[in-house]
């Protein structure tokens, strides 16, 4: 018996030994999220996968800022973060791809094209008008169309400004053949809560317009927003879209009064490009090298996303009816091979309508580039939500968008 009890000795030893090899040695991987508000539903949890999309760990979401630390195996260096909001009726899903350890990762449904909106409605009274044709602001879209009552010899007109928005008044009325404008400062569209006062002798025939001249390779132009901006770029004036478009441009009209460095928005059905232009540049916006190609998946492979040119992030909005939406962000790159988990092994984090387990039918692909900032700082939250209209176009920014 004795023998038998010290010839164990050296198995257990062995099987220790076999055990501590086979152990992976792990390492600390921190991740510091800032999640900002404008969601559809509050999010919820934070789940992480590795780039073979198994979930490594999920955690509560409870503060605007939280800091994320957990245990990998030392061979990661990457990982894929998902943010997860989700009911009985909708399910969001937002995820960064290949996110590096100690990086900072800004969760934003709003990230492009969309500001705090702290405008409040103003009216403009316009004294001596006997009759009305047209009245309205140059650049902004109006509450409701201008209005003249019966008998009235005054004629007003709505819309919303910014605290540091100056206006543009413009107009046609008593039979008169030309527009005619009238410049308010922003100081002045502040001074009051609800309407202020004007008279029609006080406006100015309206200028020839400037034209904004493209390249024959962007597509087709929808709209265009011009803003005349001020040298501290706080304050701005709306001039566009001017009135008069010609045949062979786009244009919009310059006051005098107005300051001469312009922000220029253009949009169409599948870009938009925004552009400071200081004082005698030339108005002038080319195509971006940018493309998107298709997207091919092999089932229990994964998916990819072919694209090419200067692309700083490239966004995937993944939409099934009403219910699902999954939006993932990341570099070009990081949609070379994407593994993701699949809803039903999200639902254990991440509350999902279950009744609706239909997959998703539409793709859309947003590649974004910015002319004065790199992929870290898109991932860690430029441009900022903080009502600066001016940030991405002093970059330099230009969306390209492919539908599948």
């Amino acid at each position: 018996m004795m023998l038998n009890k010290y010839l164990c000795y050296p198995l257990l030893i062995f099987s220790l030994l076999q055990i501590c090899c086979n152990k992976k040695d792990e390492r600390d991987f921190y991740v510091f999220c800032k999640i900002r508000s404008g969601y559809r539903i509050d999010p919820n949890k934070i789940v992480i996968s590795d780039l073979k999309g198994h979930i490594l760990g999920a955690f509560d979401v409870g503060r605007i800022e939280t800091q994320l630390k957990f245990k990998v195996d030392a061979d990661i260096e990457l990982v894929n973060l998902h943010l997860g909001c989700g009911n009985n009726t909708y399910g969001g899903i937002t995820s960064f791809l290949e996110v590096q350890n100690g990086a900072v990762v800004v969760f934003d449904p709003n990230r492009f094209g969309a500001y705090e909106n702290l405008a409040t409605s103003k009216v403009i009274r316009v004294e001596g008008v006997q009759s009305l044709d047209s009245l309205g602001f140059l650049g902004i879209q109006t509450l409701v169309q201008s209005w003249q009552n019966p008998g009235d010899t005054y004629a007003s007109t709505s819309a919303a400004f910014s605290p540091n928005q100056g206006a543009i008044v413009h107009g046609k009325v008593n039979g008169l053949q030309d527009y005619r404008y009238l410049y308010i400062p922003d100081s002045i569209m502040a001074s009051f809560d609800w309407e202020y006062y004007v008279f029609w002798n006080q406006f100015k025939l309206v200028p020839a317009p400037t034209s904004i001249a493209t390249s024959t390779a962007l597509p087709p132009v929808q709209s265009v927003d011009v803003e005349a901006i001020f040298p501290d770029y706080k304050h701005y004036i709306s001039i566009g879209p001017g009135t008069h478009i010609l045949p062979d441009a786009l244009s919009f009209t310059q006051p005098e009064e107005v300051p001469s460095t312009l922000l220029i928005r253009l949009k169409g059905e599948q870009f938009i490009s925004e552009r400071i232009f200081e004082p005698g540049k030339p108005l002038y916006f080319d195509m971006t090298d940018m493309q998107i190609g298709g997207i091919t998946s092999t089932p229990g492979t994964g998916f990819k996303i072919a694209s090419s040119g200067a692309i700083d992030l490239l966004e995937v909005n993944c939409q099934e009816s009403t219910y699902y939406n999954w939006r993932l962000e990341g570099r070009p790159a990081a949609f070379e091979n994407v593994i993701l988990p699949g809803i039903a092994e999200l639902s254990r984090y991440i509350s999902f309508p279950r009744e609706y387990p239909t997959p998703f039918w539409r793709f859309t692909v947003k590649a974004h580039q910015f002319d004065k900032h790199e992929y870290e700082d898109i991932q860690g939250g430029f441009p900022p939500l903080s009502g600066n209209i001016f940030l991405s176009a002093r970059s330099g920014y230009f969306m390209l968008e492919k539908s599948f």
